[in-house]
């Protein structure tokens, strides 16, 4: 198909758009984009030399044809499918996490969410400058709020546990019927008493990116039982978190929290312990869907 130049190549958005319009607009947005590795950060274009290095073609209908804002006053698309919303117009797209961070409404350099899912992704706005780390973090276009405007960029640290790893604790385990009674639990006990744990069930993430790594537990004694090793994950999910801040090399000001996870008292306050960063939730914490 991609031989014969009758293949569409795109993400999530882009399909939908392109079902939408019945397939007439193949577009993707800038955030969504930049996560194929086939576009030039700078220019919100694709890159030649990208898609030649990957083996991907450049010219013809693979791509899509346009990298639109993530908010636009004219529409690139309008519903063409029969239904209520036959006619609508399509002015905006953005990509999970940065949607995420929208709406957090991070939309000053140096803010900082993190969304606690299966598992952790922290992004920090790096205003209108493209922030290369050195530090093992993933530079990204945060938002563009109109075609003409400049783009506002981020650094990202994704951790692969922390819904995932309440929910091992219950099926794996069988610890508790329920996360919640997993954090419950923890709460019974006053530390970990030396014990410590690190989920590495697939490999170590942001910033450590080592996917040979495997989880392992210190510490054990006659002493610990079932809560200590609930509070020490608990922990670990805090510890992680403060890996990617701390490799970030900022100092901020506060961590926006959304996300499951994030709704539990406990995890959030152990959080601001570990950082030493105040924690603030909003009453809504589904900010990806907001954003």
């Amino acid at each position: 198909a991609v031989d014969n130049d009758s293949a569409a190549f795109g993400t999530v958005e882009s399909y939908l758009i392109w079902k939408l319009t019945e397939g007439r607009k193949h577009v993707t947005d800038c955030t969504n984009a930049s996560r194929t590795m086939l576009m030039d950060l700078k220019s919100l274009e694709w890159s030649e030399k990208l898609c030649d290095t990957l083996g991907v073609p450049y010219n013809g209908n693979l791509l899509p044809q346009k990298i639109v804002s993530n908010a636009e006053k004219e529409a690139f698309g309008y519903v063409e499918v029969e239904g209520p919303l036959k006619g609508v117009p399509i002015c905006g797209a953005i990509g999970d996490q940065q949607g995420a961070l929208v709406g957090q409404r991070c939309f000053e350099k140096g803010q900082l969410k993190n969304t606690f899912g299966t598992g952790q992704f922290l992004l920090l706005n790096t205003g209108t400058e493209c922030v290369y780390s050195e530090e093992g973090l993933l530079s990204t276009v945060a938002y563009q709020i109109g075609q003409s405007a400049d783009a506002t960029y981020a650094v990202e640290g994704a951790v692969a546990i922390s819904g995932v790893g309440l929910k091992w604790m219950v099926e794996s385990m069988g610890f508790a019927s329920s996360p919640k009674e997993i954090v419950d639990l923890a709460q019974t006990v006053e530390s970990t008493k030396g014990l410590y744990f690190v989920p590495a069930f697939s490999g170590l993430m942001a910033p450590h990116w080592k996917p040979d790594a495997r989880g392992i537990m210190i510490g054990w004694t006659h002493y610990h039982g079932r809560a200590h090793l609930c509070r020490a994950l608990v922990e670990a999910l805090c510890f992680q978190c403060r890996d990617v801040v701390q490799a970030m090399g900022v100092g901020p000001e506060l961590i926006k929290v959304d996300g499951g996870v994030a709704q539990n008292d406990f995890v959030m306050q152990l959080l601001a312990d570990i950082t030493q960063v105040p924690v603030v939730r909003p009453k809504n914490v589904e900010t990806t869907g907001a954003g």
